[in-house]
């Protein structure tokens, strides 16, 4: 269940960096060349009142569609922080901790030796790791769970 709940946040992730990437930044682009476009045309004296409009109905209907995709943006992080992991420590308090903020989960007691050796060579190998925000917790359904957050 946990790891599907993971794989939803990670597609969920992959769609908050599309839309940034692809939408937002190629409208951004749009309204800059816009811009360098009416600048140009406005320094070389070919800037009439009718391409002054155009250029306006073009950069309304780009703020359009920005204000669309930073709503659509807005509903993937809501939906990213509305899901969350409810786990106890060592301490035997209970703790929530957001689904977006877990990059990774094992059962530490379910691995061999070797298992683990491989696991942790390839977090240190991995450049995203912060040793120092790493928590190690035990679930609250008292089947232990490592939850790597950041």
């Amino acid at each position: 269940m946990l790891t599907l709940e993971i794989q939803q946040v990670a597609l969920t992730r992959e769609q908050i960096n599309d839309t940034i990437q692809r939408r937002i930044r190629g409208l951004n682009h749009q309204l800059e060349a816009l811009r360098l476009k009416q600048r140009r045309d406005s320094l070389n004296g070919e800037l009439s009142e009718e391409r002054t409009l155009r250029y306006q109905q073009q950069v309304d209907i780009i703020h359009q569609q920005l204000s669309q995709s930073e709503s659509e943006l807005d509903a993937l992080r809501k939906e990213l922080s509305s899901k969350v992991l409810i786990v106890e420590d060592m301490r035997g308090e209970r703790l929530e901790i957001g689904l977006n903020r877990v990059l990774d989960f094992w059962y530490p007691n379910n691995m061999s030796f070797s298992d683990k050796l491989a696991h942790w060579s390839g977090k240190f190998g991995s450049s995203s790791l912060r040793i120092h925000e790493s928590q190690t917790l035990r679930a609250v359904c008292s089947r232990p769970y490592s939850v790597r957050c950041y």
